[in-house]
């Protein structure tokens, strides 16, 4: 989630021989999607998966924050209007396990 790109090169990328998924956040700027996500994912051969949260900000991957929390970090725990970190995070969870049945080649409940 939110993967930044200054910690690899090109040719790193290219040995990555797993299965891989991603997952970004439309208005992220603190890793900008376009810099970061956006340029390693064409360079790794086994990405899976790419998904975008739209109109979502990088903290959108922390769960979501108690009304303390609120209060306390407001720059970590608000969100645009209209996105519910609380479905983001169900949305994740079910890619997640979708991802690691298929990778991992186990059997549906």
């Amino acid at each position: 989630m939110a993967p930044t790109s200054f910690l690899f090169d090109e040719s790193g990328l290219a040995t990555i021989d797993r299965p891989v998924f991603l997952y970004y956040a439309e208005d992220d700027i603190v890793l900008l999607p376009v810099a970061n996500v956006l340029h390693i994912a064409p360079l790794m051969r086994t990405v899976v998966g790419i998904e975008m949260i739209p109109r979502g900000g990088h903290y959108v991957f922390m769960a979501p924050c108690s009304p303390r929390l609120v209060d306390a970090a407001p720059d970590i725990c608000g969100e645009t209007a209209g996105v519910d970190r609380a479905e983001v995070h169900d949305r994740i969870n079910a890619d997640a396990l979708a991802f690691f049945r298929r990778s991992l080649d186990l059997p549906s409940p």
